[in-house]
């Protein structure tokens, strides 16, 4: 199934990966779905939408003359970027929030990323009002939390969770098709 994960990854990011970075995002992700339960496809799936797999992805708020906004981007250098602070969302889960710029750079590991986010995923389908919730609903919900917090979950802001479940798919209909070749 590894090799399968692999082709998929490919095939959904081409611009974005060679055969080794994809195999590096797999073993990664099938590392903290070993840990979490959370299926290495749904967590291949949040990478590609929050990221496009790449571990250099930064969000963060940058103010200039007393306005701020939130920037998302590629960030190569180990320092900040000027005018920039937290909250911090790191590589390609997109994980972080309000940490201290040096876990962001950590959070540039691949292992570290899957398994943060995963883990991250796995507290939102665990807390109120998402544990109310059965089946694809307790993963939208999670997913809302997750992309959006509280507020995404209060206004029922489903655009982020159906475009990582859709990515989910597409992955698990190439795994299909590789299989079946």
């Amino acid at each position: 199934m590894l090799e399968y994960l692999i082709l998929a990854s490919l095939q959904l990011a081409p611009k974005s990966l060679d055969e080794g970075t994809a195999r590096e995002h797999v073993v990664a992700a099938q590392a903290a779905s070993d840990q979490t339960g959370v299926p290495v496809d749904l967590l291949l799936g949040m990478a590609y939408v929050e990221s496009r797999y790449n571990p250099l992805s930064l969000s963060r708020i940058e103010c200039k003359r007393k306005v701020c906004r939130r920037v998302t981007g590629i960030w190569t250098k180990s320092e900040h970027p000027p005018g920039a602070r937290p909250s911090w969302f790191c590589g390609v889960m997109q994980v972080g929030g309000y940490v201290p710029w040096e876990r962001c750079l950590e959070l540039r590991d691949l292992k570290a990323n899957y398994l943060e986010g995963a883990q991250h995923l796995s507290k939102w389908k665990r807390t109120s009002p998402c544990s109310r919730r059965r089946g694809d609903e307790n993963l939208v919900c999670a997913l809302q939390g997750y992309g959006g917090g509280w507020r995404a979950i209060e206004v029922n802001a489903t655009r982020y969770a159906y475009h990582v479940i859709g990515v989910q798919h597409h992955i698990l209909r190439l795994l299909h098709k590789f299989q079946n070749v």
